[in-house]
């Protein structure tokens, strides 16, 4: 099934489509592959076992209601409009579910993002990935080049996003963030890891899995698998749960006061600006303390709930020659309590011995 110079497959507004269209073979549209078309539709179901292609966008959602279903393949042949699979903010309601045999690409040589929500005031959706998820090349024009992204809508103070993110299976962008939630964003719901997700690579700059420093409001990641690339968390009341995962980088708290929770992996685990709890789990764990919380002029009161023999911290350059630290008894039980450039308070629990062992390096 083919158009040369319009979708695929069009659902136009104010058509509500009480069924599933079944994708057996090939859909090709010009200008999109499938489009559930802005404002209008509700009820609509799409499964595709095929092929969805396009040389702008395969699968375009709007309205309400709407389910995608991948067990096949949706590409697009050239640099997409937008995403892959693309959602516009006149969207209220939809599920977007790629099975294990499914794969949503941008395809090799284009650039932009493979999954792009653009968000309406208040949408109610979920994203579950349990096969694989491609963004390519690098950002260009409304594209980023991410594997999943969420992004405010025009002529909206906030776009909220009720529902969870989650891969199962592998979330990949070869140059971004392989998930990006921007500025004017809330996630009401939880990003939940239970598979690989690969940030991209560029020469100079660090990787990045997870970035959502833009985000609005306290957001909170689940890891029970593998992240590459640091997670980049916002400026809320971030918690990030990494009991049962590896995270081949950094986790960043950025501000607020935020609980970072290691797993049995060598974690680095970074609160930033704010009171932050910090939780190493088993493993030769690093807790850094950046410049950021030496320049903000507040006082953090930051806590080390577990410190183990084999753990270390790092310290910038602003705060060497210049901590002290003494034990003191701390909500009932014996902790290292340290001054930080003269204003922060870091208390340590867990292994004392080792604590000490590992502040004198730094005074």
């Amino acid at each position: 099934m083919t158009s040369e110079t319009d979708s695929g497959v069009l659902i136009e507004s104010g058509v509500e489509l009480n069924g599933t269209i079944v994708n057996n073979g090939t859909i090709d549209g010009a200008f999109n592959g499938v489009s559930f078309a802005n404002g209008g539709t509700s009820s609509g179901a799409l499964q595709n076992f095929g092929t969805i292609t396009s040389a702008s966008r395969a699968v375009n959602i709007g309205g309400q209601d709407i389910s995608l279903q991948n067990f096949g393949e949706i590409l697009t042949s050239a640099s997409p409009r937008d995403g892959v699979v693309y959602t516009d903010q006149s969207a209220l309601s939809y599920s977007i579910v790629n099975e294990s045999s499914g794969l949503i690409d941008v395809g090799e040589g284009n650039d932009g993002d493979a999954i792009s929500l653009q968000l309406g005031a208040d949408v109610t959706g979920s994203v579950i990935n349990r096969g694989t998820v491609i963004g390519r090349g690098v950002p260009v024009g409304n594209n980023r080049a991410t594997a999943v992204r969420l992004r405010q809508g025009t002529n909206t103070d906030l776009s909220v996003f009720n529902g969870d993110i989650v891969n199962e299976g592998t979330l990949t962008s070869e140059t971004d963030a392989a998930v990006l939630i921007e500025d004017g964003v809330e996630l009401n719901g939880d990003i939940i890891n239970r598979g690989t997700i690969n940030g991209g690579v560029v020469a100079g700059s660090p990787q990045v899995g997870i970035d959502v420093q833009g985000a609005e409001g306290d957001v909170t990641i689940v890891n029970q698998g593998t992240i590459n690339g640091d997670v980049l968390l916002s400026a809320g009341n971030d918690t990030y749960d990494g009991i049962a995962g590896t995270v081949n980088g950094t986790v960043f708290g950025n501000e607020g006061n935020d609980t970072l929770i290691g797993g049995s992996a060598n974690d680095v685990l970074n609160g930033g600006v704010g009171n932050d709890l910090l939780t190493g789990n088993s493993g030769a764990d690093i807790f850094a303390f950046g410049s950021e919380i030496f320049q903000d002029g507040l006082q953090d009161f930051d806590q080390i709930t577990d410190f183990e023999a084999g753990d270390s911290f790092d310290f910038a350059d602003e705060f060497l020659g210049n901590i002290s630290f003494g034990r003191e008894t701390v909500s009932g039980q014996e902790a290292v309590v340290a001054i930080l450039g003269g204003e922060d308070n870091l208390t340590v629990f867990g292994n004392l011995d080792a604590a000490e062992q590992a502040f004198n390096a730094f005074v």
